[in-house]
């Protein structure tokens, strides 16, 4: 879980270091966005794969629907906690990236201001 987080963050986070030095701070927070929100996708994807299959075998063998219901209901069980940790992941994402935007900007406008003639 803890890569879940820290992967897209620092992912979306560097590149929007490298935009912001190019001078493009809404793109560079855009893109931070988009690296954060295609994880998100591909994490979310994985998960409903992940149940699908876990349905499929515990119903490969049987025949009768309620006794299928029963046997899957463990690939449902944590389900939907799973998709709200990887949502908490992206709003932290979110917030990092929101904060680590700012202070490169800062940071950035006092070095050019710094070696600005005058």
């Amino acid at each position: 879980m803890i890569l879940t987080v820290t992967v897209p963050g620092v992912l979306a986070l560097l590149l929007a270091v490298v935009l912001l030095r190019r001078m493009r701070p809404w793109l560079a927070f855009g893109a931070g966005l988009g690296v954060i929100l295609v994880a998100q996708i591909v994490l979310q994807v994985r998960l409903r794969l992940e149940v699908e299959a876990c349905v499929e075998r515990a119903c490969r063998l049987i025949t009768d629907a309620a006794a299928c219901q029963a046997a899957a209901f463990g690939c449902h069980e944590w389900t939907g906690l799973a998709a709200l940790a990887h949502l908490i992941g992206a709003a932290i994402d979110v917030v990092l990236l929101a904060a680590g935007c700012a202070i490169a900007a800062a940071l950035l406008r006092r070095r050019r201001a710094a070696k600005a003639p005058g």
